[in-house]
């Protein structure tokens, strides 16, 4: 498994950069993403390539070593072209406030989208053998719907509040380590409180916070946001660009998933029941 992972790190990550289009910001300097560039249709193709070859290194991890460590190896294998984009602060400079929160937010819902997509194939891959009668199986579906969207919804929260704890500084590490904390605490969090809501669900309420910080950045600082942050004004987590989102959910995702269930099997074993699946 470590070995799997440690490809994607040092091997897939950089690969996708160099073979990636460069892009640059609209002044021509580093502060770009996938839809706030120079060229946005060239950042859009490579945000669906990037993503597209970071998931099937999930699925095929995932089929030898399980749901964890296929998230992890998205996130794996996204961190160099993390490390590549740009910040906000390199952004606002060229960029109109506030109309750029605008794209961000609809990047981060692209993210978003494509990461749900791949977290639900990455748990495809790993089935469980599950003999229940259609019946039981429609009945479990709603169960699981309503748990879902419990469960989401305490990930989107708690990983909001994770995030903004350790985002004090729009660097570009911090701003990963923030993305991290809020997969940790989201996930642990949403399993926890909806230990029946599918995975895939979970992760997409982690996932909307790369919709939920810019759209934030866009109500509180406006047409004043590079002021705002560089007088530190920003809300923390209007800092995140909306890959630093995508890769800190998918590298803590599985962390957070081993939490929840050692909390699921402790609580169990005091009500002498089987964990949950």
């Amino acid at each position: 498994m470590w070995t799997a992972l440690a490809a994607c790190l040092f091997a897939v990550g950089p690969g996708l950069v160099w073979l990636s289009p460069r892009l640059t910001g609209g002044d021509g300097g580093p502060g770009w993403t996938y839809l706030a560039n120079d060229t946005r249709t060239a950042g859009v193709v490579t945000l669906f390539v990037i993503v597209g070859v970071a998931t099937v290194c999930g699925v095929l991890t995932g089929r030898f070593f399980g749901l964890r460590a296929g998230l992890g190896a998205v996130g794996m294998a996204l961190a160099a072209p993390a490390f590549s984009g740009g910040t906000i602060v390199e952004v606002l400079r060229w960029a109109d406030a506030p109309g750029v929160f605008l794209s961000l937010a609809l990047e981060g819902l692209l993210f978003a989208a494509l990461g749900v997509a791949g977290t639900a194939a990455i748990a495809r891959v790993t089935p469980r053998h599950d003999p229940m009668s259609p019946a039981e199986r429609i009945e479990r579906s709603r169960a699981h719907a309503v748990d879902g969207l419990i469960g989401a919804a305490a990930a989107l929260s708690v990983g909001a509040v994770a995030a903004w704890v350790i985002a004090r500084e729009p660097i570009k590490g911090q701003m990963l380590a923030s993305g991290v904390a809020a997969g940790v605490a989201g996930m642990a969090m949403g399993r926890v409180v909806a230990p029946r809501a599918p995975v895939a669900t979970v992760a997409a309420g982690v996932l909307l916070l790369g919709v939920l910080g810019p759209a934030l950045g866009f109500v509180v600082a406006g047409g004043d946001a590079l002021r705002a942050a560089y007088e530190q004004r920003l809300p923390a987590i209007a800092g995140l660009m909306p890959i630093d989102w995508f890769v800190g959910a998918m590298i803590g995702m599985p962390l957070g998933l081993s939490w929840s269930l050692s909390v699921l099997e402790k609580r169990a074993e005091r009500r002498g029941e089987a964990s949950p699946a």
